[in-house]
């Protein structure tokens, strides 16, 4: 579809949200079951060669992928080597060898995580979709295909940091790394929900991860490209002198972007804290977010995937923001909210035949 097509139906869905949020919970949950198949039919019938991640996954499902009767866990997993998303593709491959039904099965696993934390965890479930679609769905559920079933699993487990429910939450990591490595990055946020971590913890942080991105990247650089685990989890993205191994500095605006979304959130706690039992958790687990994606700017690469899964909290925070502003000049909220998410929209979309 071309982009202004896509487009127009992105900003529809805007336009549904300032309705269907405010309808009875019953209408919500209907609203969100049309744009479960709807979010499905769109991941599953894109061109696969458009985006480069899924031209991988797409040949190792037609070349490498065997059913549930003839395939092993020694089978060599083209593209990836996590069992627990081998078995997924296994499964879709017993149903069906059709590539296409591929992309819809793991985008249907996928999408069913997100909608299920959409309608558990955000208030305005139509707008934390919108700006999905816009912030992740591209990127993850269209391309770093195993990366959108993990990390759905981590944040429907959010209600289990909250809780502090540990084996709960150390269940949905196990099998969350299973699907892809990087899920065992979500584990600390369990324990930063034991500690009280102030608003002035939250500027202090944000502070230190400037100085040490700016003033110590270097020995930031050195120690993670000696850490066995991130060599296991993604020794292609910290070698020297690999082409994946690019450097954002402090230049990526999106440090800047999340670090303003921190501080709001931050300086609303007490309009949004007694809205939710998970304020404290989203905003840990947003505030490890930043910390990831600033102190690791050095590997672009690996502080993208591993500041990804907690910046997917956006679409419950945003939705809180939005309430917490009131009801008189919620419009300005809403309006933020449209233009920067049609930016990443454009930015993000590839386009289809």
């Amino acid at each position: 579809m071309p982009l202004y097509g896509a487009l127009t139906f992105f900003v529809l869905l805007f336009f549904l949200s300032l309705g269907a949020d405010y309808t009875s919970k019953k209408h919500q949950k209907q609203f969100l079951i049309v744009l479960y198949c709807i979010c499905v039919y769109a991941i599953g019938s894109r061109t696969w060669y458009l985006w480069i991640d899924t031209a991988y996954y797409y040949g190792s499902f037609i070349y490498s992928t065997k059913d549930l009767f003839s395939f092993s866990f020694s089978d060599p997993h083209f593209g990836y080597s996590e069992d627990g998303y081998y078995l997924l593709c296994v499964i879709a491959k017993t149903i069906s060898s059709n590539p296409q039904f591929y992309l819809y099965f793991i985008g249907a696993v996928s999408m069913f995580f997100i909608f299920k934390s959409l309608w558990k965890y955000s208030p305005l479930p139509v707008l934390g979709l919108f700006i999905y679609v816009a912030r992740f769905m591209m990127g993850r559920d269209m391309n770093q295909m195993r990366g959108g079933v993990a990390i759905g699993i981590v944040i429907l487990a959010t209600v289990y940091c909250t809780e502090q429910k540990f084996w709960k939450y150390l269940l949905a990591i196990i099998i969350a790394y299973f699907i892809h490595r990087s899920a065992l990055v979500a584990l600390p946020l369990y324990f930063m929900n034991k500690v009280t971590i102030t608003r002035k913890h939250i500027y202090w942080g944000i502070a230190v991860a400037f100085v040490i991105a700016g003033l110590l990247g270097g020995f930031v650089k050195t120690v993670i490209s000696n850490i066995g685990f991130v060599q296991d989890m993604a020794g292609s993205y910290v070698q020297e002198g690999s082409e994946k191994a690019w450097s954002n500095d402090l230049s990526n605006p999106l440090i800047y972007f999340q670090g303003f979304i921190l501080v709001a959130f931050t300086m609303m706690e007490k309009q949004i804290a007694p809205l939710t039992n998970h304020y404290y958790t989203l905003r840990n687990g947003y505030f490890y977010s930043f910390l990831l994606l600033t102190i690791l700017c050095q590997y672009g690469v690996v502080a993208g995937r591993t500041s990804t899964i907690f910046a997917t909290f956006e679409i419950i925070i945003y939705p809180y923001i939005v309430l917490g502003w009131g009801k008189k000049g919620r419009w300005m909220p809403y309006l933020w909210i449209l233009l920067v998410m049609i930016y990443f929209f454009i930015n993000k979309y590839h386009g289809g035949e």
